[in-house]
């Protein structure tokens, strides 16, 4: 789909308020996907070790230069989790399908900044193996049209300013989240 020039991607953030049981749930899912991320980026890992060989030092005599392997793609690696949930369904227990392909997408994202740069073609430094205290985010790429219901507060401030609304999302296994809905959504939008 090709966009045109008058078009833009706006994206909002909100913070979340879960209860007891959805904190544990979302910690949960914290830990699982920091520990994919991290599989997943020690298999490229081990294709860059495995595909360079330093042109400038190599041996006068003849040099035996290792048979190339096929460089660890998004898609492949999306395939591949299908296979590797028998050696490591502790991971993908509970976890949304697509949460888990869009950690992927994050770690083809880096590596690919790694290799290649940006658009300015300005390479970055080396994607790091991430702890569980580092890896703090993961997102939806699809969610429901009517997943927001939010909710006018009646209540007002000291000073009689109006309060901020109430929202709660509906969050695929994870069930209804308090939202500090900070901003309203702008009309003609969706989500």
């Amino acid at each position: 789909m090709k966009r045109s020039k008058d078009t833009f991607k706006l994206n909002y953030q909100y913070r979340i308020v879960p209860n007891k049981q959805q904190s544990v749930q979302l910690n949960e899912w914290l830990y699982k996907l920091c520990r994919i991320h991290n599989l997943m980026l020690e298999e490229r890992f081990n294709w860059w070790d495995c595909n360079r060989s330093p042109v400038n030092a190599c041996s006068i005599l003849v040099t035996h230069l290792p048979e190339l392997k096929e460089q660890p793609s998004y898609y492949s690696q999306k395939r591949a989790t299908h296979w590797s949930r028998e050696s490591h369904h502790h991971l993908y227990d509970g976890v949304h399908s697509q949460v888990i392909q869009e950690a992927i997408k994050r770690v083809e994202d880096t590596f690919n900044r790694f290799l290649k740069g940006d658009f300015k073609r300005r390479r970055s430094g080396k994607p790091r193996f991430k702890s569980v205290k580092r890896y703090r985010t993961f997102s939806f790429p699809q969610i429901k049209a009517d997943c927001l219901t939010v909710i006018t507060n009646p209540h007002k401030r000291k000073n009689g300013e109006a309060r901020r609304d109430i929202a709660d999302i509906n969050l695929p296994k994870i069930g209804q989240v308090k939202v500090i809905y900070h901003r309203s959504i702008p009309s003609g939008f969706n989500y």
